[in-house]
């Protein structure tokens, strides 16, 4: 890239880069894909990934504080889903279940799935909160081996590893662009780690728009992508996952409601 077009980007802003892939991904929807056009989008995409992994580098610290260890109602209702369908599709006892956390953050859920009687591990590409692990591990809140870093597009485990993949509000960190991208990446990561007729968890924000948004938690602006329904059961049927169960989810945070949409899916066996 030339000197002048490094300046170009550095003054581009994350609401200049969210408005210029809405507007490409306008185009590719009223044009087809169009190869030009998801190759412009990705490069964009990756630099929104990009700007989102440096904002939690800046603020882990206070989201420790603001989330804690201590799961909330909302957290606990897609826990209990999450039971049922894993009692109804495995037939053994919980120490047998492994569980993928995938963007674990500061660790809540590796704490609370470990409480359970599952083995969980979570996976981050924050500096800040692998180090945040490596405190709870030494403190004793999770087990020895618990994380590891690495992308949710680039898992470092080997194939069917996983009886569980969690994405638990990971994915609306990835623009949605289309097959084979982005969202896809993930989704196929997941399908690759998990063991035959294995479980695939997605919590995301309901909604059609990429946007920048603040949750008001001092955080700062942070990029969502949120999903219909539809662009959610699109991508997951695409990369080789029948839904079994998917519901509208109602969290009441401070004075602000925030629609979720909560999806498990089996893995098929690909022919």
């Amino acid at each position: 890239m030339s000197e002048m077009n490094n300046v170009i980007n550095m003054q581009r802003t994350p609401m200049d880069l969210v408005r210029e892939l809405n507007q490409i991904i306008n185009k590719v929807k009223n044009c087809g894909d169009n190869a030009h056009l998801l190759k412009k989008a990705d490069e964009i995409a990756e630099q929104i990934i990009d700007i989102t992994c440096q904002t939690y580098e800046n603020v882990w610290e206070r989201y420790k504080e603001v989330r804690g260890n201590k799961i909330k109602e909302i957290d606990n209702i897609c826990w209990e889903t999450l039971n049922k369908y894993i009692d109804i599709y495995f037939s053994c006892d919980r120490s047998k279940i492994n569980i993928l956390d995938v963007a674990t953050g500061n660790g809540r859920d590796i704490i609370y799935g470990q409480s359970l009687g599952y083995n969980v591990v979570g996976v981050d590409n924050c500096e800040g909160f692998i180090n945040l692990l490596s405190q709870h591990c030494a403190n004793g809140l999770i087990k020895p081996n618990s994380y590891k870093k690495c992308d949710m597009r680039s898992l470092v485990f080997p194939d069917c590893s996983f009886e569980v993949v969690r994405h638990n509000a990971s994915l609306l960190h990835l623009p949605l662009i289309g097959k084979g991208y982005t969202v896809d990446l993930a989704i196929s990561e997941a399908y690759r780690v998990l063991k035959p007729d294995g479980l695939l968890y997605i919590f995301v924000k309901e909604g059609t728009t990429l946007e920048l948004n603040d949750t008001n938690e001092r955080l700062g602006g942070r990029i969502f992508q949120f999903f219909s329904h539809q662009m959610l059961n699109e991508v997951v049927n695409r990369n080789g996952f029948t839904i079994v169960h998917t519901s509208d989810e109602i969290e009441i945070r401070d004075s602000s409601t925030i629609n979720w949409i909560l999806l498990i899916a089996q893995k098929n066996e690909m022919v």
